[in-house]
């Protein structure tokens, strides 16, 4: 069985962990660096296009034997102070909206029971139904807002690792940021522009 190629459009960058120097500008807007962000990428996680990219790969038969280890890469990457995002405050707002979508739900089923006895007597819909079943969507609609990947998750990406840690695959959005990355890494990093999955 031959092995599968994954191709992507936009380029990736393969650079050597232990030697990667970042540009001193934003990933996301391009404009001059003001702060560090930290990039945390915990091996082990099912985060990898195939499992010989993750970084704690063990073969089925060898699982036995070895124990996975699940230490942290983390990266310092400048950005600027418009996206310089905390996981403290993501990750509360985020919570919050857990919270309340657990409430609105709760009360939602209770209108969706209110409602199927008002419709069984053939009584008018009171209108606190109608407005709980439809302050639920917009809470959904807010909780698709709170997750979905902010500016500099989509603007910078990491793909993977080489199966002995070696190397780690970007993927970088903005071409300039992609750019000034391979100009800051003349002999450590390469554009690849596929990968085989195994």
């Amino acid at each position: 069985m031959s092995p599968k190629k994954k191709y992507f459009k936009t380029p990736l960058v393969r650079a050597e962990i232990g030697r990667i120097r970042f540009p001193k500008m934003c990933p996301v807007c391009g404009s001059p660096a003001t702060t560090d962000t930290l990039v945390t990428v915990t091996p082990g996680r099912k985060q990898y296009l195939s499992a010989s990219w993750d970084p704690v790969y063990i073969v089925p038969r060898l699982r036995r034997t070895f124990i996975r280890s699940h230490e942290m890469v983390r990266f310092s990457v400048p950005v600027c102070d418009y996206h310089n995002y905390l996981d403290e405050t993501e990750w509360r707002y985020k919570t919050l909206c857990l919270i309340s979508d657990g409430l609105c739900a709760v009360a939602t089923v209770l209108a969706y029971l209110v409602l199927g006895g008002t419709l069984w007597h053939n009584e008018p819909i009171p209108f606190w139904v109608v407005g709980m079943i439809m302050m639920f969507v917009v809470f959904m609609a807010l909780t698709r807002l709170a997750f979905r990947p902010n500016p500099f998750q989509r603007s910078f990406g990491i793909v993977g690792f080489d199966a002995g840690v070696q190397n780690v695959l970007f993927k970088f959005k903005n071409k300039k940021y992609r750019q000034a990355f391979m100009r800051e890494n003349p002999m450590i990093a390469e554009l690849i522009n596929w990968i085989v999955l195994s």
